[in-house]
């Protein structure tokens, strides 16, 4: 809570810096110097949405300030809830209906005669 007193007091005062303290030397620090130099109430209103656009992200991400039971204002995940793991098995393989392929038939048999050579 204390934290985010001190991003809008900063913010009031001056811009640029609450920017800089949230997203660091970036474009958005850039576009609000610029916003800040064109108004000042311009660059407030970009100050604000960035700050609010940080918190908006935590509070989607599960963190959230002052859980109870600890330190008040740092920055903590939610605990979440344990789902049960699914007991996942492989699939038996697939059963072969022929494993052994039947003979081909109406093959001539070959013995295991030398073949016959011819003098012409």
């Amino acid at each position: 809570m204390i934290a985010v007193i001190l991003e809008i007091l900063i913010a009031l005062l001056f811009p640029p810096a609450a920017v800089a303290m949230i997203t660091g030397c970036g474009p958005d620090l850039c576009i609000n110097i610029c916003l800040t130099i064109l108004g000042y109430l311009p660059g407030h209103v970009h100050a604000f949405w960035i700050i609010w656009r940080k918190y908006d992200a935590e509070e989607r991400a599960g963190y959230h300030r002052g859980f109870p039971g600890r330190n008040y204002g740092s920055l903590e995940r939610q605990p979440q809830p344990r789902q049960q793991q699914a007991n996942y098995q492989a699939p038996p393989p697939p059963q072969q209906q022929n494993p052994v392929a039947p003979p081909p038939q109406n093959q001539p048999v070959y013995d295991n005669k030398p073949p016959a050579y011819s003098k012409n």
